[in-house]
C-alpha cells in the first residue's frame, strides 16, 4: 500500500508563503485537523495537558474558539501542575 505523500516545509520563509497563499477556510480547516490529530494522540499514555497548548492553539486559528478556550485552560493547569507558575499565569490570563 503506498504512503500518502508527507511535507516538510523546514525553511520559515517557504513555511510563511505557502501559508500566505493559503485561503482562510483552507487555514482553518488544516488547523482544525491538527488540533484534532493531537486531541487524539493525548489519549495515548503520554502526560494529561502535555499537548494542550498546541491544541489550543490550533483551535483557536481554526476559529474553533470554545475549544481552544478549553485547551487553554487545560494547558495552564498543566503548566501550574509542573510548578511553572508564570507560564500558567500567562496562558490562563488574558493578554
Amino acid at each position: 500500500m503506498a504512503q500518502a505523500p508527507r511535507y516538510d516545509f523546514n525553511h520559515e520563509k517557504l513555511r510563511e508563503l505557502i501559508y500566505e497563499e493559503t485561503g482562510l477556510a483552507r487555514r482553518r480547516l488544516l488547523h482544525q485537523r491538527v488540533a484534532q490529530a493531537l486531541t487524539d494522540r493525548q489519549r495515548t499514555p503520554a502526560p494529561a495537558g502535555a499537548l494542550a497548548g498546541s491544541i489550543a492553539q490550533h483551535y483557536q486559528l481554526a476559529g474553533r474558539l470554545a475549544e481552544a478556550a478549553e485547551y487553554f485552560y487545560r494547558a495552564g493547569e498543566y503548566a501550574q501542575s509542573l510548578y511553572a507558575n508564570a507560564e500558567a499565569l500567562a496562558i490562563i490570563k488574558p493578554r
